[in-house]
């Protein structure tokens, strides 16, 4: 779990549990019925990023929407998306000398 793991790194930096982002449940677990802090933003612990705090790492600094520009005509080269996806994806790795091939699901 991942919290468990965010823990882990919090304890390991020995930054103080008072400090951490997630609460425990009423059994003192790291699970089902757990809670954020209510000021976890503002503590040092570890943590998952906010949706804006992805967006923004994604975007590769850049200020369009899209890391690689505006322009829709880049985004096959990037992106799987509906207009492209009832197309075969094959992936190669040189590392592992396989190929991989991903077909789109059928449709509903």
């Amino acid at each position: 779990m991942a919290v468990a793991y965010l823990n882990r790194l919090s304890k390991e930096e020995g930054i103080p549990q008072e400090q951490w982002c997630f609460l425990p449940n009423k059994d003192g677990k790291y699970q089902g019925g757990m809670s954020l802090s209510p000021n976890y933003l503002s503590l040092s612990g570890y943590r998952l990023p906010t949706e804006a705090e992805m967006e923004y790492a994604t975007r590769a600094g850049a200020l369009t929407s899209r890391c690689f520009g505006e322009t829709d005509e880049l985004l096959p080269k990037y992106a799987w998306y509906n207009k492209n996806s009832q197309e075969i994806l094959m992936i190669s790795r040189k590392d592992r000398e396989e190929l991989i091939i991903i077909s789109p699901p059928a449709p509903l």
